[in-house]
């Protein structure tokens, strides 16, 4: 049996390509007040669907991956945090990752909407 990756057609989302109107009316630069595409989607991404969190200066992933997600790798850098998490979901209510920073790898696993302390791996693991 083999696995598919969903298509996520992402490649598409480009700032102000195309649309000559808003170019000509706002300028090409950034503008005073506008959050944009990344401004919505990253909160959304990191908060929700991953779940990202800071307590007493540790990462808490709480995943809320859809099941449209299995076998799709997630990788981000976290520069407040000083790491970069990695998350995959290879079955099911079963998501698995990596927080990598200064320290080291450390490796979790949790469910959907369960929150995790990733803990340094076990010696000789």
């Amino acid at each position: 049996m083999s696995s598919t990756i969903p298509s996520c057609p992402t490649r598409a989302l480009r700032r102000k390509r195309g649309n000559w109107w808003k170019t000509l009316t706002l300028g090409a630069g950034p503008q005073r007040d506008f959050v944009g595409w990344s401004g919505l989607v990253n909160p959304l991404l990191i908060e929700v669907l991953l779940g990202l969190e800071e307590r007493d200066g540790a990462p808490r992933p709480r995943p809320r991956l859809p099941a449209r997600c299995l076998g799709v790798r997630v990788e981000l850098s976290w520069p407040r945090l000083g790491g970069t998490p990695r998350l995959v979901m290879p079955e099911a209510d079963r998501i698995e990752g990596v927080w990598r920073d200064g320290r080291g790898e450390r490796p979790f696993r949790t469910g959907f909407d369960q929150s995790v302390t990733p803990r340094p791996a076990a010696a000789g693991t």
